[in-house]
């Protein structure tokens, strides 16, 4: 069974390359459409399939179940590990450059992306003022 937090944005895969930062890696700054490899959705698909396979060895060798929690966001910053580590440990912003030291801009068209999946400025703003986003 899933659960949600009370305050989780949905998972769409959009959402998922915005929050991630991939979107900064991907999208054109000035006219951030969404298309391509819906990398957010594979990656969460992937790692919940090695949760509920391992879950089901345990239960196999030990009778006893196991929950089986992900998220969509750090599922996409799973298939980035370079530029995420060039950000988080040398500080390195990228963005669309072509360089081996691009670094995600975490959540950089968050908003964008969330308005044309058709969210209100007033639900992204109460997003972002509860830290959600």
């Amino acid at each position: 069974m899933a659960r949600l937090a009370p305050t989780a944005p949905p998972a769409y895969d959009s959402v998922g390359l915005a929050l991630s930062g991939i979107s900064s890696l991907l999208l054109d700054p000035e006219k951030p459409q969404v298309c391509g490899p819906t990398i957010p959705d594979n990656a969460t698909g992937m790692l919940a399939c090695h949760g509920v396979l391992g879950a089901l060895y345990e239960r196999e060798r030990t009778g006893k179940g196991r929950l089986v929690e992900l998220n969509m966001m750090e599922a996409a910053i799973s298939f980035i590990p370079d530029p995420f580590a060039n950000y988080t440990l040398l500080g390195i912003e990228g963005g669309r450059n072509g360089s081996d030291l691009a670094a995600p801009v975490l959540g950089e068209h968050t908003d964008a992306v969330l308005a044309e999946l058709g969210y209100r400025e007033a639900d992204i703003a109460a997003k972002r003022a509860a830290k959600i986003i």
